[in-house]
C-alpha cells in the first residue's frame, strides 16, 4: 500500500494513532489511573476500553513527555 507522510517525513498513520490515543485515553486520566492502580495494564485496558497494544503505546508516549 501507499504510505503517506507529512512534510517532516513522519507517516500520517502514526500521527492518526497518536491523536486517537490522546482522545480516547486523555493524559490526565491515564496518569491518575497509573497513580491509583500502578502499572496494572489489564485494569487500564478495562478502564479505557483499549487493547493491550494501544495501552502500551499510550503509556510509552506519556513516559516520553
Amino acid at each position: 500500500g501507499t504510505t503517506y507522510v507529512d512534510p517532516d517525513g513522519k507517516p500520517i498513520e502514526v500521527q492518526a494513532d497518536a491523536f486517537a490515543a490522546a482522545m480516547l485515553m486523555p493524559r490526565h486520566l491515564v496518569r491518575a489511573e497509573l497513580k491509583t492502580h500502578g502499572r496494572d495494564l489489564e485494569r487500564l485496558c478495562e478502564t479505557f476500553g483499549a487493547s493491550m497494544k494501544a495501552m502500551n503505546y499510550r503509556r510509552e508516549a506519556l513516559s516520553r513527555g
